[in-house]
């Protein structure tokens, strides 16, 4: 999905104190603001929207899922900037000025406020952010959102669960040093073919007794599986 935004983008702005019955409090000084975009948000949305059923549907379907977060901030130029200035500006990234005035992470710290419980349930769903600003003779800020589909089948889930990446790449290893010494007994002479055939059996045998537990929770059935990757979470 790809939203556009029009105006300046905002940026999220720190707490301000006020003094209530003696007591310092902090307050939300953007709060009305948020509300204000995030009405603005949801009627974009449903203009998207409006004309195709199954994107709907598709939003709706995947709105817990995990997201990838693209952001464009395309930031007004001043007004007071001569012209020379102003062109320079609009050359950004190739030989022009990028927009320094606000911290990059103010402006996605205030869209993913703005975005939570509409684009998805909540910000901690983002896995994946990609953000930068320029200036723009248009400005505005746009949103471009991928969900991260869960596409493991159960297998592969199971693989997942028993294995850590590292303790794969291990067996992996193992798997490979075993290779080698049934392939060094297969082309050995046959006056060695009982030496190497003994090194081929320890070398089963180390590998068998690191993995037998492990192999056998992968090839358990589907039922005693389950239980264990409950056990697991």
């Amino acid at each position: 999905m790809r939203l556009i935004i029009p105006g300046s983008p905002i940026a999220k702005a720190r707490p301000k104190f006020a003094i209530c019955n003696g007591h310092a409090r902090a307050y939300d000084s953007q709060s009305k603001l948020v509300v204000n975009a995030k009405k603005d948000l949801s009627f974009r949305i449903s203009e998207h929207l409006v004309v195709n059923d199954h994107q709907r549907a598709s939003l709706k379907a995947s709105f817990s899922d995990q997201k990838k977060v693209a952001l464009t901030f395309l930031v007004e130029i001043a007004q007071s900037d001569s012209m020379p200035v102003k062109t320079k500006k609009l050359w950004a990234p190739e030989f022009g000025e990028w927009h320094a005035k606000k911290d990059l992470d103010n402006y996605i710290k205030y869209i993913l406020d703005v975005g939570n419980g509409i684009l998805w349930h909540d910000d901690s769903q983002i896995v994946e952010l990609h953000a930068y600003q320029k200036y723009s003779e248009n400005p505005c800020t746009i949103i471009e959102i991928t969900d991260i589909k869960k596409t493991m089948n159960f297998d592969a889930d199971k693989l997942c669960r028993i294995f850590s990446p590292a303790a794969l790449e291990k067996l992996e290893s193992d798997l490979a040093c075993v290779t080698a010494t049934l392939e060094t007994f297969r082309l050995c002479q046959r006056e060695d073919r009982n030496t190497h055939l003994e090194a081929a059996a320890a070398s089963l045998k180390a590998f068998s007794s690191t993995y037998c537990d492990s192999l056998k929770k992968l090839t358990a059935k589907n039922d005693k599986c389950t239980a264990m990757i409950r056990g697991f979470k």
